[in-house]
C-alpha cells in the first residue's frame, strides 16, 4: 500500500494490494497522456517497482513521467536484433538524440536514429522477449518518457536566457518580419 510501481513506464500508487493484482488510482491527466485509458483486463503490460537506494542501476533514469504518446510506424526483426520506429511528438524531439536514451512504455532504450520527427532504436532479442514489446505492432500506440536530464538542462538554461527563442509567426511579427 502507498508503493509506486510502473504500468506500462507510468508511475501509479499502489491503493489496494490483493493476492494476485492490486489497485490504483489514476487521474485525468495520466489517462490524456498515456495509453492507459486503452488497457484492458485480459493485456499484458510492463510493470516495474521503483529502485532502491543501493539498488545495481543498469539503465537510464526513468522515472515513469510519461512525456507523450508515440506510434510505432516500424517494427521488424534483423540478423542480431528487431529494428523498432516511433512517430515521437514533436515537443519532445529536442530531448532525443543518438545514442541518449529514451523510455518506451517504460523500457529503457538507446536511441539508434533520430530522423525528423520518427526515433529509431535497435533492440536486443533479450528485451524484446522479456517485455511487452514482443507483443507491439505496427501502429500501436506507446508511452514516451524522455531523459529527464535533458529537460532538467533545457531549463536551467532557460532560466539563464541561453536558449533560442522558439520561432513562430508572432515572434517573427515582433521582430518586424
Amino acid at each position: 500500500m502507498g508503493d509506486s510501481v510502473a504500468v506500462d513506464g507510468a508511475c501509479l500508487t499502489v491503493v489496494k494490494q490483493q493476492e494476485q493484482s492490486f489497485l490504483v488510482d489514476v487521474v485525468e491527466e495520466t489517462l490524456q497522456k498515456t495509453t492507459l485509458a486503452n488497457l484492458q483486463p485480459t493485456m499484458l503490460c510492463n510493470l516495474e517497482l521503483p529502485l532502491a537506494a543501493g539498488d545495481h542501476f543498469g539503465g537510464h533514469f526513468v522515472q515513469g513521467h510519461v512525456d507523450g504518446v508515440g506510434k510505432i510506424i516500424k517494427f521488424y526483426p534483423q540478423t542480431y536484433e528487431y529494428w523498432l520506429t516511433v512517430q515521437v511528438p514533436a515537443d519532445l524531439l529536442r530531448f532525443v538524440v543518438n545514442k541518449g536514451s529514451i523510455s518506451i512504455d517504460g523500457i529503457s532504450l538507446t536511441v539508434a536514429l533520430v530522423e525528423n520527427n520518427e526515433v529509431s532504436i535497435s533492440v536486443i532479442p533479450y528485451t524484446y522477449t522479456h517485455t511487452t514489446l514482443q507483443f507491439k505492432k505496427v501502429g500501436d500506440m506507446v508511452n514516451i518518457e524522455v531523459d529527464v536530464l535533458a529537460k532538467y538542462v533545457e531549463r536551467l538554461l532557460a532560466t539563464r536566457g541561453l536558449t533560442k527563442p522558439e520561432i513562430t509567426e508572432d515572434w517573427l511579427r515582433d521582430l518586424g518580419y
